[in-house]
């Protein structure tokens, strides 16, 4: 009888940092396809740079986010934090001007705003993204990631840890909620909904009062 894969969270590190990159960037990338809407193959090759991009930029801090492999050695699930003082550099968008059409360029500028945005204020920690590969949800592999999230917060000496989520997404709002998260801003991104199914979203904060370790309930094994 085969043995359980263990799944665990390991940093991301500079020794498999270039291996890794590429399949991290696509695991976010065909998360967030699911919610995008008309986009040409080119703008297509533009998110999925602007991904691959910001991980690139996290390389100085890869400590900040963590993977989760298969059996194969590929990376199936990604979380990263910001911490204060820490933000994304802004890409240089001439090359895109010359590909495809200043337009089309300040249009997809707006969507950058999902893996850009000001850094966090003092003791926050911001979880700026998780995902888990499609054909491993259920197995509890976000639960695993919140965790870790949880932890290094903590070690940071964080108070509090806060995300955004769609208000599409009911589900994973209410989830966030029953872990120790409320909702404390509600943003309409009008701009966003020229590429996705949505524009509005939970700004939610959790404070990180106690030293205790994050227990989710059984069904947020779908994360």
């Amino acid at each position: 009888m085969e043995t359980a894969w263990p799944y665990e969270v390991e940093i991301l590190n500079d020794a498999t940092f270039e291996k890794d990159i590429p399949a991290t960037a696509a695991l976010e990338y065909y998360t967030f396809q699911e919610k995008m809407q008309d986009f040409s193959l080119s703008e297509k090759t533009y998110v999925l740079c602007q991904i691959e991009l910001a991980l690139r930029n996290r390389q100085q801090k890869l400590k900040n986010t963590a993977i989760i492999r298969n059996r194969q050695g590929t990376p199936i699930a990604e979380c990263s934090l910001k911490f204060y003082g820490e933000k994304e550099k802004q890409p240089d968008d001439s090359w895109f001007c010359d590909n495809i059409g200043c337009c089309n360029t300040c249009r997809l500028g707006c969507f950058s705003m999902i893996f850009d945005g000001d850094a966090p204020p003092k003791e926050t920690c911001y979880l700026a993204s998780i995902c888990v590969g499609q054909n491993y949800r259920g197995k509890g592999l976000g639960t695993k990631l919140m965790q870790w999230a949880e932890q290094e917060a903590r070690k940071a000496n964080c108070h509090t840890i806060a995300l955004d989520v769609a208000a599409t997404n009911p589900r994973a709002a209410a989830l966030y909620e029953r872990v120790g998260y409320s909702i404390v801003k509600k943003s309409n991104l009008c701009c966003l909904s020229l590429f996705l199914t949505h524009s509005k979203f939970y700004h939610m904060r959790k404070p990180l009062n106690s030293a205790e370790p994050l227990l989710l309930p059984r069904q947020s094994a779908a994360i």
